[in-house]
């Protein structure tokens, strides 16, 4: 039965196939897409909020850090230990450079209104601007207040405060870093460090921060120390709406009818808490932006696959249509298929040129079935007789070994008895594959035989790894290249005619080499000659059974001998 086609049908299917095929994909990722927008501004939110929180965090932390720098410069100073311990008696000089020391700090840094060293007996204050809210000994009036107390069970680590119990300017509403001062020798306390700043410090370390928003930064008891926004949101409800922040991340929070985004984060370092304020209308804005201009890009998208389904499904029935045509030829197998070539340029096209090629190796595939069903035939016959003929031969050798025994003739009894041995070996119970052990032993019966016909002038020594000899070969790889040096190398060799079978491994490779010291030959001249049949015989016996890396390998030169490598696999 052939093919049967309609071009304008398939051409139509395979049209509406890809249009629908693209169409499915597209209104998937449209309801995606909507349900994806419709959550986008928390999503948006997050990513924005989670950004600015981490540079504020970061900010705060370097801004500590050199806070932290200035205490341990401070610290360090050996004129402030001097000074606090007063171990120098030139008090008024050791303060001097005290001072000196504290204004050189201070003047590096703007943002610092005043700091403060003293115990009960000394004591130091610098002012950057203001006036002080205490008078003299300000240490003992601020050592027993809950502060104090907290900076000195911190364990010599600094903490920061906003407290109007120690407030160190009049004027100000000011942040304060406190430490204990240790001697740096004795390991006790010597003093107090105080370094107040103001808290319009916020303000110059986020003014390049950009948001429609606010950035809001409240002490751990809710207090607010920087706003960046004041009239986004007044004092109070920051304050409520903190308050009611229990959990990090991102939530919706109602004030005044309005809705707000907010996020926040803790500063570890400082226990300041920080809060991202973002009006939901904003977020919403761009979120319905960018859910246009996909939804344009989608509508796009369909037309031009619109465009290239058509162009695809002509380009594709015009190959279905010829394949159509080689379809009905391969029906017939009348002959082979030629002078028609498909486009490789797609799938189709090379399924086509494959299939005809396929199609004509099948037809000379048939041809060599047939003729090698024909030479199985004639091999079978061939085994039957090579079944016969040793059986013969060896019961006949066998009688004629019993015969010269009985008459005394001990060469003929030997060499039938090597004759009888030799064809037994050969016929291996009728199996292709023996031992080394046995091959060599096969190899050593056919030598002592040959080597009477050469009047006991050969020489054969064997150099064989005992590991080896009990695996598996081929039969009839080693004998063949023993007779090619027997019948071609050695007979023209004057003087010692030698030849040593040397068997080893290597990785997982058996070598096994015959080696003559004969008149040696020409390998390539040779394979080209009769002569060459039976190397080339066993060359693609092994390579057949073992391998393409295994083989027969020649190496010979004239008048100085041959060596004949067989490599099998273990």
């Amino acid at each position: 039965m052939k093919l049967l086609t309609n071009p304008p049908s398939i051409k139509r299917k395979i049209f509406l196939l890809g249009i629908f095929s693209s169409l499915i994909p597209l209104v998937i990722i449209s309801i995606f897409s909507f349900i994806y927008f419709s959550n986008m501004e928390e999503k948006k939110a997050l990513t924005t909020t989670t950004n600015f929180l981490n540079i504020v965090d970061w900010n705060i932390d370097n801004f500590l850090t050199d806070i932290e720098s200035i205490g341990k410069i401070l610290l360090g100073s050996t004129d402030i230990q001097e000074f606090l311990t007063q171990q120098n008696n030139d008090l008024y000089s050791i303060r001097r450079d005290t001072s000196d020391l504290i204004v050189n700090v201070a003047n590096n840094k703007p943002y610092i209104n005043s700091i403060y060293i003293g115990n009960e007996s000394v004591e130091y204050t610098f002012k950057n601007h203001g006036t002080s809210r205490y008078s003299n000994n300000i240490y003992n009036q601020i050592k027993n207040t809950e502060i104090i107390e907290q900076i000195i069970d911190n364990k010599g680590k600094g903490i920061l405060f906003e407290s109007d119990e120690i407030n160190l300017l009049r004027e100000s509403n000011s942040i304060t870093y406190g430490k204990v001062i240790n001697d740096i020798n004795k390991f006790n306390q010597i003093g107090i460090l105080l370094i107040s700043f103001d808290e319009n410090v916020f303000e110059a370390m986020f003014d390049d921060l950009e948001t429609t928003g606010s950035i809001i930064v409240t002490s751990n008891d809710s207090n607010i120390i920087y706003n960046k926004n004041p009239k986004l949101l007044a004092d109070n409800q920051i304050f409520n709406m903190v308050t009611n922040l229990t959990s990090n991340g991102v939530k919706n929070y109602n004030i005044n009818k309005e809705t707000f985004v907010t996020n926040n984060k803790l500063n570890v370092s400082s226990g300041f808490k920080i809060i991202s304020v973002i009006p939901y209308q904003e977020v919403i804005n761009e979120a319905t932006n960018v859910r246009d201009i996909t939804l344009f890009l989608m509508i796009l998208s369909f037309l031009i696959v619109l465009i290239f389904a058509y162009l695809i499904t002509k380009k594709i029935t015009k190959q279905l249509n010829l394949l159509a045509k080689i379809t009905n030829k391969l029906e017939e197998r009348k002959q082979k298929i030629q002078r028609v070539n498909f486009d490789v340029k797609d799938e189709i096209g090379k399924i086509g040129n494959r299939l005809i090629y396929l199609y004509n190796r099948n037809n000379d595939l048939l041809v060599q079935l047939y003729e090698s069903k024909l030479k199985a035939k004639e091999s079978e016959l061939f085994i039957l007789q090579s079944h016969i003929n040793p059986h013969f031969l060896y019961n006949t050798l066998n009688s004629i070994y019993w015969m010269a025994e009985k008459y005394k003739i001990k060469p003929i009894a030997d060499m039938a008895l090597n004759m009888s041995d030799y064809y037994k070996m050969m016929l291996n119970n009728g199996h292709y594959i023996t031992t080394i052990q046995d091959e060599l032993l096969r190899v050593q019966r056919y030598f002592e035989i040959m080597n009477v016909r050469h009047a006991n002038k050969l020489n054969l020594l064997f150099d064989i790894d005992s590991k080896i000899l009990e695996k598996k070969i081929l039969k009839l790889l080693v004998q063949p290249l023993v007779e090619n040096a027997i019948n071609h190398g050695l007979p023209m060799k004057e003087g010692n005619k030698n030849l040593t079978i040397e068997g080893y491994t290597k990785e997982d490779l058996i070598y096994i080499d015959v080696i003559d010291n004969g008149v040696g030959f020409d390998y390539q001249e040779m394979l080209i000659s009769n002569k060459g049949y039976a190397l080339k015989n066993i060359n693609e016996r092994i390579k057949l059974y073992y391998g393409q890396e295994c083989g027969l390998f020649i190496e010979s030169k004239k008048d100085q001998g041959t060596t004949a490598r067989i490599i099998i696999r273990v």
